[in-house]
């Protein structure tokens, strides 16, 4: 499968933005909840296009009518996300996947072996993804 260079995560809180303007681990904390395959998910969407940073800069929560990333987005290099994924520390534990929905065909999610991981092995990955943010864009 193909993925673009980059991707994109939104930013509903300021808090995981630090005073410098860099984005803090929290912005990268995946869900609790584990799939049938063992994995836990974190949302993001591929930057396939213009328009897809747009859709996640547009979106909506379920009241469709406050925006939902109301901070702006971040976006993140692929190619750091794979040096990631395969340093020592990480290697096994992290992948991604494309994961389209109905209103959003970039959608995919940034995936987390869940192997009873530590608290601080689940910090090193969500801050060595904090690591891979190029850029922040503010609404």
């Amino acid at each position: 499968m193909s993925y673009p260079e980059k991707l994109i995560r939104g930013i509903s809180n300021k808090d995981f933005i630090d005073a410098n303007g860099i984005a803090s681990a929290s912005l990268f904390q995946f869900d609790e909840t584990v799939r049938a395959d063992g994995l836990r998910e974190l949302s993001i969407n591929w930057y396939d296009e213009e328009k897809s940073l747009q859709c996640v800069m547009d979106q909506k929560k379920e009241d469709e009518i406050t925006i939902q990333f109301k901070v702006g987005t971040a976006i993140l290099s692929r190619m750091w996300i794979d040096d990631l994924i395969g340093r020592p520390n990480t290697k096994g534990f992290l992948s991604y996947e494309r994961a389209p929905l109905e209103h959003n065909e970039s959608h995919g999610n940034l995936l987390l072996k869940n192997n009873d991981l530590t608290k601080q092995l689940k910090t090193v990955i969500s801050a060595g993804i904090a690591n891979c943010v190029e850029e922040i864009r503010y609404r």
